[in-house]
């Protein structure tokens, strides 16, 4: 069984392009590391590293499905 967890940081609006790239890049070595991505095998969980951009789609995209898909279900 493999556990799927999302976790994400957010940053104020306005916050220099600089600041978020930080994050980004440190986000990013961090799930490369091999020691976290052993532990992340070993815990049965998996790493999906999404970019700002690549999170702010598919958190578009999961609200579009909410609110279009998810709503209907319930009328």
């Amino acid at each position: 069984m493999e556990l799927r967890l999302c976790s994400c940081f957010s940053c104020s609006k306005g916050t220099k392009p600089e600041v978020i790239q930080y994050y980004v890049e440190a986000f990013k070595k961090t799930m490369q590391d091999p020691a976290v991505i052993e532990a992340h095998k070993k815990a049965g969980m998996a790493l999906d590293f999404k970019d700002n951009k690549e999170l702010g789609d598919l958190i578009k995209a999961q609200d579009k499905f909410a609110r279009d898909v998810v709503n209907d279900l319930y009328k």
